[in-house]
């Protein structure tokens, strides 16, 4: 019996220690595959950034798409009007004209809730308006040259025309592109971003036509011997929409609130 009791038992509490081993093992190798690694972590981060560009790219789609079908429509709703002015006698021809030419004005305000989820280029839109306003003001000075040969004789009232023509002309150029820099980037931030693009836009028509007013009044006053009112409506008429456009463009310079 003595024998017996001091045997070392042999069964559950012998495999103890070993048991123990393996269930720490089995532990210590779970907790390392829950630990995250770099590769992971760049894989979740990646994921997690993929999603909100995805989203963006499918609401640019859609913007896309709304934005070709209100273009799409409104050129083909002025190349009707053109080709059906081809056909019409002289009145109402210089009507559907008219027509085709106050919805190409009107263009910006058709395409506005577009603005925000297309947006213009910054770059673009500035740089073809800059370029086209550089011919123009070409154009002023040389009307001013044109203007000094235009009559049979050199008069004084030729010279008086072209000083203020050159003059005018090298005011705009200042006035655009430098007090007012209309030809900077132009970055479309929400809805008063897009309200201050379409401001910048269509503060160029008073412009053109300003110019267009001034070169022709120019040539038109340095060719008479006595100015008349016509030529003098010209050119006071350039003389007051260059202002006004400039004055238009600098608003839209503001910061958008």
């Amino acid at each position: 019996m003595h024998r017996h009791l001091g045997r070392r038992p042999v069964g559950q509490h012998a495999l103890q220690p070993r048991s123990h081993a393996v269930g720490l093992s089995h532990a210590a190798w779970q907790q390392a595959d829950a630990q995250p690694t770099p590769d992971s972590l760049a894989g979740r981060q990646a994921g997690a950034d993929a999603q909100p560009r995805l989203q963006r790219d499918a609401h640019l789609l859609v913007g896309a798409h709304g934005l070709f079908r209100a273009y799409a429509s409104l050129y083909l709703l002025q190349a009707a009007l053109w080709a059906a002015s081809a056909v019409l006698p002289p009145t109402p021809r210089l009507v559907l004209w008219g027509l085709a030419l106050s919805l190409d004005l009107a263009s910006w305000w058709w395409v506005a809730r577009y603005t925000t989820t297309v947006r213009p280029h910054p770059e673009h839109l500035p740089e073809r308006f800059g370029l086209f306003t550089i011919i123009l003001l070409g154009e002023g000075i040389a009307s001013v040259v044109h203007a000094l040969d235009h009559g049979t004789e050199l008069h004084g009232h030729a010279v008086a025309a072209a000083l203020g023509g050159v003059a005018l002309t090298f005011a705009t150029w200042l006035g655009y592109f430098e007090v007012t820099r209309a030809h900077d980037e132009r970055q479309v931030e929400g809805a008063a971003g897009g309200r201050n693009l379409r401001l910048w836009a269509y503060g160029h028509v008073p412009i053109y036509v300003g110019v267009f007013s001034l070169a022709a009044g120019t040539v038109a006053m340095g060719g008479e011997a006595a100015w008349a009112a016509p030529q003098i409506l010209l050119y006071v008429a350039g003389i007051a929409l260059i202002p006004l456009g400039l004055a238009l463009l600098r608003r839209a310079a503001r910061p958008a609130h």
